[in-house]
Parts: structure tokens; sequence; C-alpha cells
């Protein structure tokens, strides 16, 4: 039998919805915040058996493991991360002026981890452009440092990723014009 794409093993699964347990040791809404924020369903409870199965978890799992992810969208990944340190040569201005620490590689791996998940949860067998820029603001946000300058200017992370998300394009360098006519 020839194996099932990732769109298709989508369709099978039920419409994604977060489960948020509340054990009462924190900030459920910042969770539940940027878990739709990027288009999931979520509910906050106190019953275990909201959760997931294992056995439906690990399908879910292998699922969003499938979904590819092109070697030029991780470099887009990349160059977005790098794009938040003010020493960066393709940092915008407003990180250059605002931003005191940076993301760390780790959120260039929850912007592709997630982004895969969108992938497959929206049925396509391969991550894109569009799931990076629709993740990449809570991906990304809780990550910086701001200096007290950013405060005082009104500025918070999430306006600074979205600039910094107009200022760094797709492609790390530009078509020839031969190409783009």
């Amino acid at each position: 039998a020839v194996p099932l794409q990732p769109h298709q093993l989508m369709s099978q699964l039920p419409k994604p919805q977060i489960a948020i347990v509340d054990y009462g040791m924190g900030n459920l809404f910042s969770v539940q915040q940027a878990c739709e924020q990027v288009g999931l369903e979520t509910a906050i409870t106190s019953s275990k058996q909201a959760i997931l199965e294992a056995d439906d978890l690990r399908r879910v799992l292998d699922l969003v493991e499938r979904v590819f992810l092109h070697p030029a969208l991780a470099d887009y990944i990349g160059r977005i991360v790098a794009a938040t340190h003010r020493e960066c040569a393709g940092a915008p201005p407003i990180v250059k002026s605002h931003v005191k620490y940076g993301a760390s590689p780790r959120g260039a791996i929850a912007i592709a981890a997630t982004a895969r998940a969108m992938a497959a949860q929206r049925g396509k067998p391969h991550a894109g452009f569009e799931e990076v820029r629709d993740v990449a603001v809570p991906a990304l946000a809780h990550r910086l440092v701001l200096d007290y300058t950013a405060r005082l200017e009104g500025k918070d992370a999430k306006s600074i990723v979205e600039e910094v998300l107009r200022h760094v394009g797709e492609l790390a360098e530009p078509l020839p014009a031969a190409v783009r006519a």
C-alpha cells in the first residue's frame, strides 16, 4: 500500500483543538492567545480526558514530521531570526535602536516546527512562506529583550517582529532582471 500524504492524513483527523490543562500554576491566557493567534481552537480545562491519547498524539507528530521544509524556507527563517539582532547587517532600524537581545536559534526551531504543523493543519504537504509569516510573531516576540527606549516610544516586541518580517525578503538575493520580467 502507498503511504498517505500529509494532506490526506490531516483530512482523517478531527479539526485540531488544543486543550490547555489548568493545574493552577501559571498564566494560561497567554498560552491560549498564542495558540489562537496561529489559528488553533483552544479550550482551557481541568479535565485530563481532553488531552490527546498517546496514539493520536504520535499520529499527529508523525504527520508534522512528514511535512517538507525547503532549504530556501529554512534560510528565510534563519535570516528572520538573525535580523532580530542589532549587530546583524540585515536588521531593520527599529531593531538596531530598540532590541537589546534578539531571538536565539531556538526561535528558528520554533518557527520551523510550528510552520510545518500549520501546513499540516492546512492540508499541505510542505510548509511555505505564508506559514512562516503566520507563526513568526508568536514564535519570536516573547524571545526579544527590548531596551527601555522601546517602551518609552510605545514599541512592543510584536510590532518589532512585524517590522522584521516586512524588512526581510523571502529570497536571500533578488532575482536577475531577465528572470523577473
